[in-house]
């Protein structure tokens, strides 16, 4: 392996894990929130990754990670009653 795949490899990851930490924390942050500009509660994001093989590296099997799309979360809202409003 070439240190340039390596690198490649690796910087490939290293990006998706900032995409999914990007997601995770803006699902944190919009835990809460019941009104959306859409009108509606906010719905969790959740990332699709891939492995795509180096083009090069045909022989060594080698692959790198891409993010494929950010959609939402199919599962139901979960209801919660707040006796305080």
């Amino acid at each position: 392996m070439k240190l340039l795949s390596a690198l490649r490899i690796a910087g490939s990851g290293l990006m998706a894990q900032r995409v999914r930490l990007n997601i995770s924390s803006m699902n944190l942050a919009n835990a809460h929130v019941t009104r959306t500009a859409e009108g509606g509660p906010y719905r969790a994001k959740d990332v699709v990754l891939a492995a795509i093989p180096l083009e090069n590296e045909a022989k060594a099997k080698l692959s790198e990670v891409k993010v494929v799309e950010i959609v939402d979360d199919p599962s139901p809202f979960k209801e919660v009653y707040l006796s305080r409003y």
